[in-house]
């Protein structure tokens, strides 16, 4: 089967859309944003995130400006493939034939699922660049919203919501902690048992009746949805009259695109600050020379003697009572500086502080 590319030039495929290759965030898509008001197979495609076939350009172009271009290029068949994530488009693809009807059922959902993998992995890779890249983009945002399921917790129990991070597993869920406090543990574990977002709920510590909670949280979640638009956010808190989100997009991802989406989809959310962040890359030096500027003299002997002990060996060389006898403390003490120096190491390493 003859499939063609085409060159790269505007006026090579429909509408003036990118035709051979997906335009990405960050990047020129001035020509994809345009397209959801035309007529064209891309613009369909780009509206109703569905892929739009034409099989018979001679009889069916798919608008008459661009076919006389299309027959001269030997262009016979097109099918426009969005690149989607979720609710999000990235982009996209059109492929040309120079056969008629050779797009059928089997080719098109061979496409449609490879424009879900494409989707799929910018959609990854935006993500990580939010998280690893040395220039990011802050947003705060208010959000009254009460589809959102903090806001709806701290309004129904008068309480106040904090979330304090996210981790992603393996299968791709999301594992949530946040504290709640002015709500009871019978409260928390009612809602969301009455909730679908909520499920595994594990309270973890009670700090002076600030509760500690872990819990995985579904697809639907609204954590969940900003981060499929390649957003990282690093605050949530919810009281009874409103909540603030905080978000942090990679420099060059398309902040403009998640601030439409975001103010557009959730009622009476208001952006209230923007700034740049600039996270210089340490070197392992310098990253060295802060954790160690962090910990105590006593700290440090503990750890090094630890460490060459063989206490952190699996199976251990050495066990806390060892480094202790080897130090003349107490394995209390030992125990107490071990877990104070671990916890400072990675409040560097998950925190970046």
């Amino acid at each position: 089967m003859d499939r063609r590319a085409g060159d790269r030039r505007r006026g090579d495929s429909p509408e003036g859309v990118g035709g051979r290759r997906a335009r990405l965030p960050g990047r020129d898509n001035r020509h994809v944003r345009r397209a959801p008001d035309r007529a064209g197979p891309a613009g369909r495609a780009a509206r109703t995130h569905e892929p739009q076939v034409q099989n018979n350009l001679d009889a069916d172009p798919p608008f008459e400006p661009w076919r006389t271009e299309a027959l001269r290029r030997g262009y016979r068949a097109s099918i426009s493939v969005p690149l989607v994530y979720k609710n999000t488009l990235y982009g996209v693809l059109n492929l040309y034939a120079g056969q008629s009807d050779v797009f059928d059922d089997v080719e098109v959902a061979v496409l449609r699922e490879l424009g879900e993998m494409i989707g799929y992995a910018v959609n990854a890779v935006e993500r990580k660049k939010a998280l690893v890249s040395d220039s990011a983009v802050e947003l705060r945002f208010s959000i009254t919203d009460m589809n959102v399921t903090a806001l709806q917790f701290a309004r129904q129990t008068g309480s106040r919501f904090e979330f304090e991070a996210l981790v992603e597993q393996a299968d791709g869920s999301l594992r949530a902690f946040f504290t709640v406090s002015g709500a009871s543990f019978e409260e928390t574990e009612r809602f969301a048992r009455d909730t679908s977002v909520i499920r595994d709920l594990n309270l973890i510590a009670d700090r002076d009746g600030d509760l500690f909670f872990e819990a995985i949280i579904s697809e639907s979640s609204f954590l969940t949805s900003v981060m499929e638009y390649g957003a990282h956010p690093t605050e949530l808190i919810a009281t009874p009259e409103g909540g603030e989100l905080t978000v942090e997009l990679p420099q060059n991802g398309d902040v403009k695109a998640f601030l439409e989406m975001f103010l557009d989809t959730y009622e009476g959310a208001e952006l209230l600050a923007r700034r740049e962040l600039d996270r210089p890359i340490q070197t392992e030096e310098e990253f060295k020379a802060v954790y160690e500027k962090r910990l105590t003299q006593r700290e440090t002997e503990v750890l090094r003697t630890a460490y060459f002990a063989g206490f952190f060996e699996w199976p251990r060389e050495s066990s806390g009572s060892d480094v202790a006898d080897i130090l003349g403390v107490s394995q209390p003490t030992v125990n107490r500086h071990v877990r104070s120096g671990e916890r400072k190491l990675f409040e560097l390493v998950f925190e970046g502080d």
